[in-house]
């Protein structure tokens, strides 16, 4: 800016000159149009639109004006990412909560009539295509073989069982002898024999591969919803193997020695008896 008296060079913001004290007008005149009252912080001609300060500090200006957006643009990206990554948390959180489990084992409902919910793993297991521990019936604990000499029942009768409490009036084991009961708790026990059928009746079964696993699932035909069940490679022959998933119910059978099982062909006659002494895998259920 120049002094209107002395045309000295004035800095911008002093109210007078340095070189003869005039006061410094506060508004200024456009040197093309002649246009007057301008203000002084004017970068244009309000008229005629000539640039009013020189192009260096003008070009600085808008530098400087760039620079503060696009750090005005950063800090409203970084802020949309941090309420990104909160909301995927909630969401997490949200679905997390959806699980629904009872002492710590998650479940299923299928909806089915008898309102029994399935575990969602085996016991031993902590995904649903983990086959876990196996156990002869009636036993809590694991075994590194399982034969008829080291069986907890061997030539042990029906109605000592009973007598005994080993089993309840309905030939279903009593808890201290249901491995589910005794691993995870009274709200958990193994399935009788009349919910495994309720499980196959009410259900579309399918052999799928889950993470490199080959599994059974049991889609429910009364709400959608599907239950996992693992399986194993059972040898049959020299050059065959089939898929064979056993799972023992609770129920004892009519011959002293044998209890209800579910097998891997998992139709209705698939539920005879089988030895006590065998080692198969637990499906734990409750009840709502």
């Amino acid at each position: 800016m120049k002094c209107v008296k002395c045309n000295n060079d004035i800095q911008a913001g002093f109210s007078f000159c340095p070189n003869c004290g005039s006061p410094v007008d506060q508004t200024i005149k456009c040197p093309k149009c002649g246009a007057t009252e301008i203000p002084k912080d004017s970068k244009f001609c309000p008229d005629c639109g000539t640039l009013l300060i020189d192009q260096d500090t003008f070009d600085k200006e808008i530098r400087k004006n760039e620079a503060l957006e696009n750090k005005k643009i950063k800090l409203m990206k970084k802020e949309s990412q941090r309420e990104h990554a909160q909301e995927e948390i909630e969401v997490a959180k949200a679905e997390k909560a959806k699980k629904v489990c009872i002492n710590g084992h998650e479940y299923v409902d299928l909806g089915l009539p008898s309102g029994t919910l399935w575990a969602t793993c085996n016991v031993g297991a902590s995904r649903p295509e983990e086959c876990g521990d196996k156990y002869a019936w009636g036993e809590v604990e694991t075994k590194s073989e399982y034969t008829k000499s080291n069986s907890k029942w061997k030539n042990t009768p029906s109605f000592w069982m009973k007598l005994r409490g080993v089993v309840d009036s309905n030939n279903n084991l009593s808890s201290l002898y249901d491995v589910a009961t005794c691993k995870w708790g009274l709200d958990w026990h193994m399935p009788t024999v009349d919910q495994f059928i309720e499980l196959i009746e009410n259900t579309k079964i399918s052999s799928i591969v889950q993470n490199g696993k080959y599994v059974y699932r049991l889609v429910s035909k009364i709400n959608g919803k599907y239950l996992i069940l693992p399986s194993e490679m059972k040898r049959i022959s020299e050059t065959t193997s089939r898929n064979n998933a056993c799972y023992w119910s609770s129920t004892k059978y009519d011959s002293f020695s044998s209890a209800y099982f579910l097998s891997g062909s998992f139709s209705i006659d698939s539920f005879g008896g089988t030895s006590l002494f065998f080692g198969y895998y637990i499906r734990p259920v409750s009840e709502k």
